[in-house]
């Protein structure tokens, strides 16, 4: 297949998944990311892919197209014949990596949620970090997002519980301990982004929904918990919480 025959085949798929909205983007990547081989030895394997396995997964979707068109989606991932192709690359060539600009966006809406802590090391080594969790807390979201400002909404394509509802159903909370993961939140907005092609657009969302001054994620001496165990050669102890969100 050609490259304008390649744009063509994702480009109806996308057409397709856009008309579902957001949800459709996110059922298609978990969807893609939990789906097996049908070949009963391949199916041990996450992100392994048989033909047999892309067509039950594209009638899962709902995405039924005939055989030739199958085949030709199958001949764009299995260039080499290989018989098994992983699952990534339909998930990258459907629903392309966020953009450093629009990652960023991202990042500072999570940010605003998951704010960090501040620790200082001994005077003899001079280093500040602020650590964060990873995580925000359910109810954090619901608080701090303001759906009456979402477009759909000021256009009365969408009532505020809606645009919350599939925010919320999209994000995947963990049910035990009513959190949400940045892997989760990213999601979100990947799918989102697809949906959004203008930049534009897609910034003043992030900004007016969740109330940014500033849409630059801040990256000075930041670190996960996990990160902060590496540096156990460093005393490090607790100074604030982060002065711009304090919990109450």
């Amino acid at each position: 297949m050609n490259e304008v025959g390649l744009q063509v085949l994702i480009q109806k798929i996308r057409t397709e998944l856009r008309g579902r909205g957001v949800r459709g983007f996110v059922r298609f990547r978990r969807i893609v990311s939990s789906i097996r081989a049908d070949n009963e030895t391949l199916r041990a394997f996450r992100g392994i892919l048989d033909f047999a396995g892309l067509k039950k997964m594209m009638i899962e979707l709902n995405l039924i197209y005939d055989d030739f068109e199958l085949r030709q989606l199958w001949n764009i991932l299995d260039p080499d014949s290989y018989t098994v192709v992983c699952t990534t690359a339909l998930r990258n060539l459907v629903q392309p990596a966020l953009s450093q600009r629009r990652t960023s966006l991202v990042k500072a809406a999570f940010e605003r949620l998951d704010p960090g802590r501040y620790f200082a090391s001994d005077p003899c080594f001079p280093l500040m970090i602020m650590v964060r969790t990873g995580e925000v807390d359910a109810r954090d979201i619901l608080k701090y997002y303001n759906a009456s400002s979402h477009p759909d909404v000021l256009k009365k394509r969408q009532s505020k519980e809606e645009i919350r509802d599939e925010l919320m159903e999209c994000m995947d909370t963990n049910e035990s301990s009513g959190r949400v993961s940045w892997e989760n939140f990213l999601e979100y907005y990947q799918a989102l982004s697809v949906c959004i092609e203008d930049f534009e657009i897609f910034e003043s969302i992030l900004k007016t929904t969740w109330g940014l001054k500033s849409l630059e994620s801040k990256r000075t001496n930041v670190c996960s918990k996990s990160q902060l165990e590496k540096l156990d050669h460093v005393p490090l102890k607790v100074i604030e919480e982060h002065p711009t969100e304090k919990r109450k």
